[in-house]
């Protein structure tokens, strides 16, 4: 009996200690080379941040959501001010987890950017 509640403890309590995980990625936005992460929270939240490879110093902040596996609505900012959203997708490759999709600019235009995310698996 003792050893059941014990084990009823862990299996309620364990996953209040389920770290978020972080991953680095590489890609392409706007045709041009991207480093960044993204870190899945338990919540369903997602954080994280890029930066052109040109460009180093301009760091770029993702947030959003994951309700739905495999898919990720995001909105990107830069400096406080948010300059794009849009819905990646999962797919899965021999050597690699990708996130890609287009990213709707902040500008009123309608413009669209193909945004591609990539890990080896």
């Amino acid at each position: 009996m003792k050893n059941l509640f014990l084990f009823l403890c862990l299996f309620l309590v364990a996953p209040a200690f389920v770290k978020a995980q972080t991953n680095n990625y590489t890609g392409e936005l706007e045709g041009k080379k991207i480093k960044g992460s993204m870190t899945f929270h338990k919540d369903e939240t997602v954080t994280g941040s890029f930066f052109y490879v040109s460009s180093p110093e301009k760091v770029y902040k993702i947030s959003g959501t994951n309700f739905v596996q495999g898919q990720v609505e995001i909105i990107v900012s830069y400096a406080g001010k948010r300059v794009s959203n849009g819905s990646l997708t999962k797919t899965l490759t021999d050597a690699y987890i990708v996130w890609e999709g287009s990213l709707m600019l902040e500008n009123g235009d309608g413009e669209s950017s193909y945004f591609i995310f990539r890990r080896p698996r």
